[in-house]
C-alpha cells in the first residue's frame, strides 16, 4: 500500500520533494478513525473550506467525506479528512487575515494533497487569490 515500506523508498526519503511531505504527512501524521469523529455527536460529515473546493473541483476522484477535517498531530495549522476514495491534507503558506489580503494574485495561499486509495497517486490543489490549480504529481524517474 501507499504507507508500505516500499512506497517510501520508491517516493519518500531517498527523494528530497513534496513527494516525500506528503508520504509524511499522509502516512505518519495520517489518523486511522475508528467511527467519524463529528457524526458520532449527531453532527453530519461534510467537506468544509478547502476540502470542499477540492472536492467540488474534482468529486469523483476524492469520493465522499468519512469524517469531518481533524487538525494535524504535530501541527494544528496543518488539517487532514478521510474520504471514501483516499486522504485529504490541507497546509495553509500564508496565515488569514492582512496577510491573505495583501498577497498577490498568483501568490499560492495554500496547498491541498490527496492521497487516493484507488490509484495510490498523490494529487495537489494549490490555493491562489486568483483561481485554484489541480495538479497529479508524478513520481521522479
Amino acid at each position: 500500500g501507499l504507507c508500505s515500506q516500499n512506497a517510501l523508498l520508491y517516493g519518500g526519503e531517498a527523494v528530497s520533494s513534496p513527494i516525500h511531505l506528503v508520504w509524511s504527512l499522509a502516512c505518519q501524521g495520517y489518523k486511522s478513525p475508528t467511527t467519524p469523529t463529528p457524526s458520532s455527536n449527531g453532527q453530519s460529515v461534510v467537506f468544509d473550506h478547502g476540502f470542499k473546493e477540492f472536492h467540488d473541483n474534482q468529486p469523483d476522484l476524492v469520493g465522499s467525506p468519512l469524517d469531518n477535517e481533524y487538525p494535524d498531530r504535530s501541527n494544528a495549522a496543518i488539517t487532514h479528512q478521510d474520504t471514501t476514495n483516499g486522504h485529504l491534507v490541507y497546509i495553509p503558506l500564508v496565515k488569514p487575515g492582512p496577510d491573505t489580503i495583501n498577497a498577490s494574485n498568483d501568490q499560492t495561499l495554500a496547498v491541498g494533497y490527496f492521497t487516493s486509495k484507488k490509484d495510490g497517486k498523490v494529487y495537489l490543489f494549490q490555493f491562489t487569490k486568483a483561481g485554484n490549480h489541480f495538479y497529479e504529481v508524478t513520481q521522479p524517474k
